[in-house]
């Protein structure tokens, strides 16, 4: 897609990066919690807070995806020589993501968080597995290959797998069926 796109590319990764750490820490805690409640044989308990952490990463989404709308343009001016192009395509590239944090967050609270936490790891490793090689990646393809759409537009259609894990995980997540107590299983 050229060089402009994949420098747009590396901005976004490198933001993504930032302002997914505070909420990798909250799904680490999640499974750490989930995990001991479960161990301890207080299935329910469990339950409750897997429940809770996700509501708290669909608000910490919303108020992290809102921020990093609002601040764009201050955190592209930390990069310097940026060309005018270059600028406008990672702009357009940042309010991307702004628009799908909130479900990238409560994803990873859902999978890393629940899930593994949970002792559903064949589950969410075959949710991020199946959501990026069948969802994301031949998006991409066609996006970018195929229809030879600008790099800003390819964005969107790969966090469509985005769309697909929580609309997959949720109704795991309702069935209770990731509840899994590994030490009752040896």
């Amino acid at each position: 897609m050229g060089t402009e796109a994949a420098a747009a590319v590396q901005i976004l990764n490198t933001v993504q990066n930032l302002f997914m750490t505070i909420t990798r820490g909250m799904g680490n805690a999640c499974t750490v919690m989930v995990g001991n409640k479960i161990g301890s044989g207080e299935e329910e308990v469990a339950v409750e807070y897997a429940n809770r952490f996700l509501v708290i990463s669909i608000g910490l989404g919303i108020i992290l995806g809102f921020g990093l709308f609002l601040t764009s343009d201050l955190i592209l001016s930390l990069f310097r020589n940026l060309t005018p192009q270059l600028y406008i395509t990672s702009k357009k590239l940042l309010n991307v993501l702004a628009l799908f944090f909130t479900v990238k967050v409560f994803n990873g609270t859902m999978i890393v968080g629940v899930f593994r936490g949970g002792g559903d790891t064949k589950f969410s490793m075959l949710l991020e597995m199946g959501a990026v090689w069948l969802v994301g990646v031949p998006l991409a393809f066609l996006g970018a290959l195929v229809f030879k759409l600008p790099v800003y537009y390819v964005t969107p259609l790969v966090y469509l797998e985005e769309i697909v894990k929580a609309i997959i995980g949720l109704p795991r997540i309702f069935s209770k069926k990731w509840v899994t107590n590994i030490i009752d299983d040896m």
